[in-house]
């Protein structure tokens, strides 16, 4: 039989520090265990290594009591820092636990393990050995259930599907998820960051490829045909429409020429005479230039 107990080595390298109320739950457990772990003789000696791990708080409570004994250790601290409630109370806080959007796995872990824990010792109390290891697992069941159930969605998908078969697979399980999901979105993240820093290096030289360099001649583009170079690149319609005002300024530019050939009046308007001395070649019966033929008198006098 004690060749399957563990050594005082091992068990105490298991055993956490107990400062205060919030570390009580997990120092009770670990006691707890490592007393059975080990055989009934080496009991003292690890009494008193459990004696060295509680400080701070839980010291000022032991200080100057009787601690030679593991079980008064333990009334000692559950009666200084645990909340003495019911046990209907005690399920109603299991029932109603649940994971806040703010909270990771681990603190939602030790609210889970510390109102399961408080429940098992306020349900187990005076019960038969047979009867508290039915109750025990029936609320370690109940336990695992709620767990899983409260926990965010992203996670509580994947452990039903993982189905875990005990509580502490499950808070295990639970933990590994969350640090999968944490690197999986910082390393989104940095990808993102990537991609924007490329796009926005390929916009800038984008844009210094269609309006900066040398045209033919050597020079370097101006503001106007960087712009007008802009526009045309916009679509069709404003091609047409930069055509088509070129088109007007060389029409308009041709009559302005033209226009000097004629001379103006007093009031600056043109004289067309000569124009129409120009585009009319005369009568051909007279000889004359300020009619046609048609309109001719001698015709008439005829």
């Amino acid at each position: 039989m004690s060749s399957v107990k563990a050594t005082i080595e091992q068990v105490t390298a298991m055993i956490p520090i107990c400062a205060d109320a919030k570390d009580v739950c997990s120092f009770i457990r670990t006691c707890d265990y490592a007393c059975e772990a080990v055989d009934r003789e080496t009991i003292p000696l690890l009494v008193k290594f459990i004696n060295t791990r509680i400080t701070s708080k839980a010291l000022e409570v032991c200080q100057y009591r009787e601690t030679s004994n593991w079980k008064t250790i333990k009334k000692l601290l559950r009666g200084a820092f645990e909340q003495q409630l019911s046990p209907q109370t005690l399920q109603i806080g299991l029932n109603s636990v649940r994971m806040k959007n703010d909270e990771n796995v681990l603190t939602y872990t030790g609210r889970v393990e510390q109102l399961y824990y408080n429940l098992c010792n306020a349900t187990l109390a005076n019960k038969t050995p047979e009867e508290a290891r039915i109750l025990r697992q029936t609320l370690k069941d109940q336990a695992l259930a709620i767990y899983i159930n409260r926990l965010k969605m992203d996670l509580q998908t994947i452990l039903r599907a993982r189905n875990p078969e005990t509580l502490e697979l499950a808070m295990q399980m639970a933990r590994q998820l969350e640090i999968e999901f944490s690197f999986n979105k910082e390393l989104q993240n940095n990808e993102n960051k990537v991609n924007q820093n490329g796009n926005k290096n390929f916009n800038r030289n984008r844009w210094s490829n269609n309006y900066q360099g040398n045209n033919t001649n050597g020079q370097k583009f101006g503001y106007k045909q960087n712009y007008n170079r802009g526009q045309n690149r916009q679509g069709p319609n404003n091609y047409n429409n930069i055509n088509r005002n070129n088109n007007f300024n060389n029409f308009s530019r041709n009559n302005n020429n033209n226009s000097n050939n004629y001379p103006r009046n007093n009031n600056g308007q043109y004289n067309n005479n000569n124009r129409r001395q120009q585009n009319n070649p005369g009568c051909y019966i007279c000889g004359r230039t300020n009619h046609v033929a048609r309109d001719c008198r001698v015709i008439a006098i005829r």
